[in-house]
């Protein structure tokens, strides 16, 4: 038990280690990566064909829970003030572009729109260090022609400046939508696979 407790502490090390060089190189390289497309919304082989197989939707599935994992690492780093605050803005800007223009968050006091959320994550000290992920519903396509599923997200409310101070366990489930969007490759366009979170809901 405790040789896996020291694995998972190192891979969270590790995995916010790669978040705060992402956080830097996009603020750098911000044009490059708007006319790119972001490569780490693809699974290693091609999928940009017209229909997805079991493998494809396995392998987005996987890339899904990935990309849940990474937004709540952003939401870290936005509420840990020890991190300067163009590094805390550039977490928002890259958290917020993981969601659709209509996700919202919702909880038992009503919902607000995700950008409006967020602000309230940059500005708090407070954030939710993740349990466990787990696939509640796997994708599943739709009339419209895109894939929807839910991931459940177990976690820890904690506070930056408070680290000892931990909460009971709570959850939410995040929905994520896989559809095909139009990406500009240099002079060539073509429609790609994509990945982006829909709502939030404690």
């Amino acid at each position: 038990m405790e040789k896996l407790v020291k694995c998972e502490l190192r891979r969270k090390m590790i995995s916010r280690a790669v978040i705060a060089v992402f956080i830097i190189f996009t603020s750098v390289e911000n044009v490059q990566a708007q006319s790119a497309g972001n490569m780490f919304d693809k699974p290693a082989s091609d999928l940009s064909k017209e229909k997805l197989n079991e493998k494809d939707l396995e392998a987005y599935q996987n890339r899904a829970l990935q990309k849940v994992d990474e937004l709540y690492q952003y939401l870290e780093v936005m509420a840990d003030h020890a991190n300067k605050d163009a590094v805390r803005d550039r977490a928002l800007q890259i958290a917020e572009k993981q969601f659709s223009k209509s996700a919202r968050f919702y909880s038992g006091s009503g919902s607000q729109s995700i950008r409006e959320y967020l602000k309230k994550c940059r500005t708090s000290t407070a954030y939710k260090s993740v349990e466990s992920l787990s696939v509640s519903t796997p994708f599943a396509l739709k009339p419209e022609g895109h894939f929807e599923g839910e991931i459940r997200v177990r976690y820890k409310e904690l506070d930056s400046k408070a680290p000892a101070k931990s909460s009971k366990l709570k959850a939410e489930q995040i929905t994520v939508f896989l559809m095909k969007k139009e990406k500009v490759f240099g002079d060539t366009k073509r429609f790609v696979w994509e990945l982006t979170l829909g709502k939030v809901e404690l």
